[in-house]
């Protein structure tokens, strides 16, 4: 669950006992203290999941991030948003491993870090 633009919660996908795995996107207004009916974006959309991660920034907080998770496929490492003012789902790029400024590689949830990440700088340095 995320805030989002004019006093709004919103959820998306998670894990249902009844329906199974979800790609549902539902929005609760704080004002109102009501939920909307299922918001449905239109065109391409990320495969349903659950423990995944969601987020939303900038100011307007007009935009929803979702990251990996679990599908009935297995593990997600994909990267989507959700234009939250139209409804519209965007896949994104993600690097798991990319230079930063001092040219030494950033990688995620590789070895010597399999939980977090880590920095090489190339040699004589190394990890």
């Amino acid at each position: 669950m995320v805030e989002g633009p004019g006093s709004t919660l919103w959820i998306y996908g998670g894990l249902s006992l009844r329906k199974g795995i979800l790609n549902s996107v539902y929005r609760f207004s704080l004002s109102d203290r009501r939920w909307s009916a299922e918001v449905r974006p239109d065109g391409r959309a990320p495969r349903a999941r659950y423990f995944h991660a969601v987020a939303t920034s900038g100011p307007a907080l007009d935009t929803m991030y979702v990251a990996g998770g679990l599908t009935d496929s297995g593990v997600a490492s994909d990267f989507w948003l959700l234009d939250l003012a139209n409804a519209e789902w965007t896949e994104g790029e993600v690097h798991w491993l990319v230079w930063d400024q001092d040219g030494a590689l950033i990688m995620t949830g590789a070895p010597p870090a399999p939980l977090g990440w880590a920095r090489w700088s190339p040699p004589p340095l190394g990890w």
